[in-house]
């Protein structure tokens, strides 16, 4: 999902400090809406620390709302069919 010099994988900025620093984010991001899910760590049957979908049209405000009082996740992983435009305000909203 990043494209500005980090790469699917990185620590996502802009989301809070996590202490253990093992997190893990996903992020679905269709036409309609994006769906993510933050987990205790990045392997499977990891414990969901939070989740969350919402449409397409609010994803401008998740940094100051949804992601707001988020762990920042030492890893991540982002799919997006919607295009470049919509890719690139997510984008904004992990930095």
């Amino acid at each position: 999902i990043r494209q500005s010099g980090s790469v699917a994988g990185s620590p996502a900025k802009g989301l809070g400090y996590h202490p253990c620093g093992m997190s893990f984010l996903a992020i679905d991001i269709g036409n309609t809406r994006l769906k993510w899910a933050l987990y205790a760590h990045p392997q499977p049957g990891a414990a969901l620390v939070a989740h969350g979908a919402v449409f397409l049209e609010t994803i401008d405000d998740l940094a100051e709302k949804e992601w707001a009082a988020l762990p920042t996740p030492h890893s991540m992983l982002g799919c997006c069919v919607a295009g470049e435009g919509v890719k690139r305000r997510v984008d904004e909203q992990l930095e």
